[in-house]
């Protein structure tokens, strides 16, 4: 086979939580950290056009989205350590602050069996998705998982 350059996503990025697998992930979404202010021009009234940009030196937490479907023992959140037993958000932010922090990392397996991650820091769930719509052709109930982080870190 040829020498692969192009990375494609399923069957190579595994996910974990605090070192544990989440099982049966079909989505994983990250919408990484954003600035905490935008950049803005400096630009003095008699000139033509700006001297400088200023750009803020910190940024603020990035979010996971886990989409997993659910299974007939317990609601989705619960599979993950140290959330069984979670009725609601409020529980589940209560076990946040039990747990306190969490770690979660992205493996992505090189086809040359290499590999590569990026690993998550201070990892809190901020949602959960306990609605759902069942139809007659219904075969899963996908739900997801909001975890936000302070930042990470690529290994």
């Amino acid at each position: 086979m040829a020498d692969q350059k192009f990375r494609v996503g399923g069957g190579y990025t595994a996910f974990t939580f605090n070192g544990s697998p989440i099982l049966y992930a079909t989505i994983i979404s990250e919408q990484g950290p954003r600035p905490v202010a935008a950049p803005r021009e400096i630009q003095p009234l008699d000139y033509r056009h700006p001297i400088e940009i200023v750009f803020p030196t910190a940024h603020r937490a990035g979010t996971l989205t886990l989409t997993v479907p659910e299974q007939w023992a317990s609601p989705v959140w619960e599979t993950l350590p140290g959330f069984s037993g979670t009725a609601d958000i409020i529980d589940v932010f209560e076990r946040n602050v039990e747990l306190g922090s969490i770690t979660c990392t992205k493996i992505i397996r090189l086809p040359n069996g290499g590999r590569r991650s990026t690993q998550y820091h201070g990892c809190v769930l901020t949602d959960i998705d306990d609605s759902e719509t069942v139809q007659v052709d219904t075969l899963e109930l996908p739900k997801r998982i909001t975890l936000m982080y302070t930042h990470r870190t690529r290994v």
